[in-house]
C-alpha cells in the first residue's frame, strides 16, 4: 500500500511559482522606461506654407517669397518668383568635398545673410527638394536659413515643400 501512495504523491505537479517570472518582468520594464529618458530627441519646427493671409491682401503688402531650392545639381534661390541664377542652373552647385559632391551650406549662409540685408523684417522662407534629396541635406538647409555664420537670425519660419515648383 505504501508504494500506491509514494506514486501518487510523486504523480500530482504542485502549482508553478510565477513570482520570480513576475519580478523579472516588472525590473525589465523599470529600466526600459528608465533608458527611455536617455534618448535623444530632435523637433525640427517647420509649417505649412500659406498661400496669402488676410492682412497681407487688405494692405496689399506681400513678402519678397524666398525659396530655397534644392536641386540634383545644387542650390538655387528664388526672390519673387525670379531665380537669382537668372536660369535654370543652380546658383550654388555642389562642391568636391573627398571623392563626393555636396551642397555648399556655407555658401547658402552667405546669400542669405545678403537677402536678409535686403529683406530686414522677412522671416518666412519656403524649402524645396527634389526626391532624390537625402533628409539629412534638407535638415542642413533648414539650419542654413535659420541662422547666419555670426550666429544672426535670418528665416526662422521655415516651410517645407516636397517637389520643386519654379
Amino acid at each position: 500500500m505504501r508504494r500506491v501512495r509514494a506514486r501518487r504523491q510523486s504523480e500530482e505537479l504542485g502549482e508553478p511559482e510565477i513570482l520570480p517570472m513576475m519580478n523579472i518582468f516588472f525590473m525589465l520594464v523599470m529600466v526600459l522606461m528608465g533608458m527611455s529618458a536617455f534618448l535623444p530627441l530632435g523637433v525640427i519646427s517647420t509649417h505649412a506654407p500659406r498661400l496669402a493671409s488676410g492682412n497681407s491682401v487688405a494692405t496689399g503688402k506681400q513678402g519678397p517669397g524666398l525659396k530655397v531650392m534644392l536641386l540634383k545639381t545644387g542650390i538655387n534661390i528664388s526672390v519673387k518668383g525670379a531665380l537669382l541664377a537668372g536660369d535654370s542652373s543652380p546658383l550654388l552647385p555642389k562642391i568636391s568635398f573627398g571623392d563626393r559632391l555636396v551642397y555648399d551650406f556655407e555658401g547658402l549662409k552667405e546669400k542669405l545673410t545678403e537677402l536678409k540685408k535686403q529683406y530686414p523684417t522677412e522671416t518666412n522662407i519656403m524649402i524645396m527638394s527634389d526626391p532624390d534629396v537625402i533628409y539629412e541635406d534638407i535638415v542642413h538647409t533648414m539650419d542654413a536659413s535659420r541662422e547666419s555664420v555670426n550666429g544672426e537670425i535670418l528665416f526662422p519660419d521655415v516651410a517645407f515643400i516636397p517637389g520643386v515648383i519654379q
